[in-house]
């Protein structure tokens, strides 16, 4: 199926145009679906040509056509642009600038690193999508995920910034499939596969500089998708984003730094979290609603500045609006952390054993000259 836009731009206006200040009379309109019976630049071109003179719209005010950067299309020699020009001179052909966007993203993945990072965002999402059961293990906290799709620009970075938002969520879902007795060994070894494969070093740092930039790409994109955007308009656009990478690359160790940091927070989060859950499973029945409150205290102290002679004792203060925090405080305190204080009590006892025997003994003049 081939699907056809036309765009054109009407000079002439009504009297209400002019008076409405309605200047912007660029339209791009949908001329219609036609079926293609084979798929070679010949039928192709013949087709939208077909297709225009149905319309009774006038080739020789053809000054433009876009497509992707597909050979069949954008092909030089036989292409389709190539062929519709030679019936048109003056149909130029403009390779669609969001498909260009998207080719150099896609050369990323030449890198090991990100084509890895990517396949592996993939599967994630796949494990989760595939079945009800899974997705309802996050859905509790409202984790919504969209398929990744190299073809569909702007959903797939909508894709990346929902699994980097969600990330958290993801890993402690994985988690909970993991050990889950309710799910078949299979599922329970393909979910500690994923996880074991999104909590390395590399993934984190790698899935926070992605999506960082899919945020910048995802804007773009969007823009270079509207109906009503000129070629001026896309190359001021596509100027913008040179000069944001440029300037990103200038500052490149301060940029990285932001990112590690990100990176680091989001690794200490994933760590907290399992020692929250640990706690909860020796302490629960101690602490009520622990593991809520634990992740709120816990955001709330990120945001201010940490002291590391900071001592536990110290933050039994901070902690009072937070009862199971406070408990949980308490129990580290009041926990043993050696037994060598016990004997030397029991060591200081002895002394005072020998010295009463002494005295008993040989009485305390002996003693006293000793």
């Amino acid at each position: 199926m081939f699907q056809r836009f036309s765009r054109y731009f009407n000079p002439f206006k009504t009297i209400n145009q002019i008076r409405d200040n309605s200047d912007n009379n660029l339209h791009e309109e949908l001329i219609g679906f036609y079926p293609l019976k084979e798929f070679d630049a010949e039928f192709i071109s013949t087709t939208i040509i077909e297709a225009c003179n149905h319309m009774k719209l006038d080739l020789n005010k053809c000054v433009g056509q876009c497509y992707d950067g597909y050979a069949t299309m954008a092909g030089c020699i036989s292409g389709v642009q190539k062929r519709i020009k030679g019936m048109c001179p003056r149909a130029h052909f403009f390779h669609c600038p969001s498909h260009r966007l998207n080719l150099v993203i896609n050369d990323l993945n030449v890198l090991p690193e990100v084509r890895n990072c990517i396949t592996k965002i993939k599967d994630t999402i796949t494990f989760f999508k595939e079945s009800a059961v899974h997705m309802n293990v996050i859905n509790s906290s409202n984790c919504k995920l969209t398929k990744l799709c190299e073809a569909q620009f702007v959903e797939k970075h909508k894709s990346v910034r929902q699994f980097n938002e969600k990330y958290i969520v993801i890993v402690e879902g994985l988690e909970e499939m993991s050990t889950s007795k309710h799910l078949n060994s299979k599922t329970k070894q393909r979910s500690l596969e994923i996880l074991n494969a999104i909590t390395t070093p590399n993934f984190v740092i790698l899935l926070s500089i992605i999506a960082k930039y899919s945020a910048k790409f995802k804007f773009i994109s969007t823009i270079l998708q509207g109906v009503n955007i000129d070629l001026q308009e896309a190359t001021k656009r596509i100027q913008e984003l040179l000069q944001i990478i440029k300037n990103d690359r200038c500052n490149n160790e301060c940029q990285f730094n932001l990112i590690f940091k990100k990176a680091e927070e989001t690794a200490i989060k994933i760590e907290f979290s399992e020692v929250v859950k640990s706690i909860n499973n020796l302490y629960g029945p101690l602490l009520d609603n622990f593991e809520e409150e634990a992740i709120t205290w816990y955001e709330i102290r990120l945001k201010k500045p940490c002291d590391p002679n900071t001592q536990i004792i110290d933050l039994l203060e901070e902690s009072k609006y937070y009862p199971a925090v406070n408990t949980a405080l308490q129990i580290a305190i009041t926990l043993p952390a050696t037994s060598c204080s016990c004997f030397e009590s029991y060591q200081d006892m002895g002394k005072i054993y020998n010295v009463q025997y002494e005295v008993k003994q040989f009485g305390s003049n002996s003693h006293s000259q000793k």
